[in-house]
């Protein structure tokens, strides 16, 4: 908005204002410019999948020795990368023992009726997550 002094409307102004009104290119464009910004792009909602496999699953015979132990980790997102990492390990039994040798790799040890669970979390850049567990069961 413009105080009347300046406005276009000249109907009203005294013959001294009618030099502030000037009808060329700059007079055109005096008003207030309103910059907008719009993110079209809907926010990211989905989780990532994932998918963890163990290698073996089921460990045979139960000789109280440690067993290598690898894992397959399968993690996607629509949108680009994902991050994912091992969150929890819960073991039931007696006499369990387990190391991480690597990334994806774990020794346990072979006690009958041990079962280990071990969940993996994959985070996507937007902050969503989705978990996975996967069982490693020593015979009976």
């Amino acid at each position: 908005d413009e105080p009347s002094l300046i406005d276009y409307d000249m109907s009203f102004k005294l013959p001294a204002q009618d030099p502030l009104y000037a009808p060329d290119a700059y007079r055109s464009s005096d008003h207030d410019p309103v910059i907008v910004g719009l993110d079209l792009t809907p926010p990211d909602t989905t989780d990532p999948t994932i998918e963890v496999t163990a290698d073996p699953e089921l460990i045979w015979p139960p000789n109280n020795k440690m067993r290598t132990v690898e894992f397959t980790i399968d993690a996607a997102d629509d949108r680009g990368d994902v991050t994912v990492e091992l969150t929890d390990v819960s073991v039931s039994g007696a006499k369990v023992s387990w190391t991480q040798v690597d990334d994806d790799t774990f020794t346990v040890k072979a006690a009958k009726g041990a079962v280990y669970r071990f969940t993996w979390t994959a985070t996507d850049a937007a902050g969503n997550t989705r978990a996975d567990t996967v069982e490693v069961v020593v015979g009976k």
